[in-house]
């Protein structure tokens, strides 16, 4: 019986643990126009808002811009246009470079439940998500 509790003793317990974060870079812009094409003056568009999922794929943001106080415009892969309102104490205009998300592990971005950061440093939660469409 001696043995066994000097052998525990002498046992060094450690723990390690692992953690991985996947911070994700949405870059300021979209689309932009051919700058050898001649085109006439800019034409005026207005966006409907269209009801969509709460959530939407983070690899398929193509770039963003801020349009209003509390909205960014998100321009995706598929060429669609989302709108995502901020909460009501954010600012839009704190994200005109653009905005880091930390990846979920479903690799969405969801209203009311993810957070996006500004490279200045403002945290913002997303409020509501919507598809716009001229």
């Amino acid at each position: 019986m001696g043995t066994l509790s000097a052998l525990i003793d002498e046992i060094r317990w450690e723990q390690v643990r692992i953690e991985q974060r996947l911070i994700i870079r949405i870059a300021p812009g979209g689309p932009r126009p051919d700058p050898f094409r001649d085109i006439g003056p800019p034409a005026v568009v207005r966006l409907r808002e269209k009801k969509s999922a709460k959530c939407l794929s983070v690899s398929g943001i193509f770039g963003s811009r801020p349009v209003s106080d509390s909205r960014l415009v998100l321009f995706m892969r598929d060429r669609r246009l989302m709108g995502a309102d901020l909460d009501r104490m954010c600012n839009a205009r704190d994200f005109y470079s653009g905005f880091y998300v930390e990846s979920a592990s479903d690799g969405q971005l969801c209203a009311k439940r993810d957070t996006i950061h500004s490279r200045a440093g403002t945290t913002c939660t997303i409020a509501r998500l919507h598809e716009l469409e001229p």
